[in-house]
């Protein structure tokens, strides 16, 4: 038979293992937020959405909650996302700034991707600078060593912000951001963290925070992502302004 105290031990280790498997399913739920808080610290939100959350009805996103929307464009050098055109349009009809994002595909040549995203997006001065999205979650392609992929990085948005006259914005993970871009000069960071306030190394800094991917938004039929701004109303606001002439 166990002894009174291995089966106090044997009990914990239960309670503890029954406590955490309903908190997982709580948060995978949307019912709790962990970063909840802590993002409540920033007065301006927003969401980021592609094809995977369906027909958007934006006139019914509550405007003084969601200030602004990222919206997937495209994917490596020949996807268009087919929701794009809907959401973009839809957006600016009922008043929520937008900007546009593109998922990066490792491996793949940066001036057929700039191409591919520089074709689906329309130039438009309001709108919030181009985003790049660089992750490793279903990028199956062989890893460039770190010089090759910078040396990619730097085409891309060097193509983009020519055509845009705005600075892009990198969006990663933690994970990435240590292996490829840990050093390397990223002037405006959108940094997934959804557990905790981000950790950024070298800069110490981000503009964008994305802190879940499980947030309930009135409009959107799925559980989406929602982020935060790290400056005020009127920073946000300046994020739209053209790179000056001669820079």
């Amino acid at each position: 038979m166990f002894s009174l105290k291995m089966r106090i031990k044997v009990a914990a280790v239960v309670v503890v293992t029954l406590a955490a498997a309903i908190l997982g399913f709580i948060c995978s739920t949307g019912l709790l937020i962990p970063t909840s808080w802590t993002a409540s610290w920033y007065p301006v939100h927003g969401v980021d959405v592609s094809h995977h959350q369906g027909a958007i009805d934006w006139a019914k996103i509550p405007s003084d909650k969601i200030g602004f929307a990222y919206i997937k464009a495209t994917e490596g050098g020949d996807y268009q996302d087919d929701r794009f055109v809907r959401n973009w349009k839809g957006a600016a009809k009922h008043g929520i700034a937008r900007g546009a994002y593109h998922f990066f595909a490792l491996g793949m040549p940066a001036s057929v991707q700039a191409q591919n995203f520089i074709r689906t997006v329309p130039v438009e001065t309001a709108a919030l600078p181009p985003a790049v999205d660089l992750e490793f979650v279903e990028n199956d392609r062989p890893r460039p060593d770190v010089p090759t992929f910078r040396a990619h990085l730097t085409e891309f948005l060097s193509r983009v912000r020519r055509k845009y006259k705005k600075e892009p914005v990198i969006y990663t993970t933690h994970d990435f951001y240590s292996h490829y871009l840990s050093g390397y000069p990223v002037q405006r960071l959108w940094i997934r963290s959804t557990w905790c306030k981000p950790r950024v190394p070298v800069t110490g800094s981000w503009t964008f925070w994305q802190f879940t991917d499980r947030q309930r938004v009135r409009g959107i039929h799925t559980l989406v992502d929602v982020n935060a701004f790290a400056g005020s109303k009127s920073d946000f606001d300046a994020l739209s302004d053209e790179i000056p002439s001669g820079t």
